[in-house]
């Protein structure tokens, strides 16, 4: 708890730099909002929409509650199926880590979704009137 409300008053990046034990720095996340397929190990199918995903794992909100600690994989049609193992758990939201790195197209498609999600907003230049 005093982690959050430390992170809240210093920042995510002032807080990367203390030493607080417990603490791990997040990676860059892509936002997203696209149609996902979870499987728990030896469950069935649920349905998902990912959140947003990093190079270490994804957040997900699912049409079924899935416990912390449990091993899943999320399938995607640009990715293929990643081995993942959910980290934490809110309602319908969830957080996984993936726990076999994805192999090289995956790391492309991701490499890709984070550099989009990072580029600066076009701006619209015009000019004056009477210029």
């Amino acid at each position: 708890m005093l982690s959050i409300a430390v992170a809240g008053f210093w920042g995510w990046k002032q807080l990367a730099s203390k030493k607080i034990p417990g603490f791990v720095p997040r990676g860059a996340r892509a936002a997203l909002d696209m149609p996902a397929v979870i499987t728990p190990s030896g469950g069935k199918p649920v349905d998902a929409r990912l959140l947003n995903m990093s190079a270490d794992g994804f957040a997900a909100l699912c049409s079924a509650t899935l416990p912390i600690g449990s091993r899943i994989s999320l399938f995607l049609p640009e990715l293929g199926r990643l081995s993942a193992q959910v980290r934490w758990a809110l309602g319908a939201r969830v957080g996984a880590v993936f726990t076999v790195e994805p192999d090289e197209a995956a790391r492309q498609y991701i490499g890709n979704l984070l550099a989009a999600d990072n580029e600066p907003s076009p701006v619209l230049v015009t000019e004056e009137a009477g210029a």
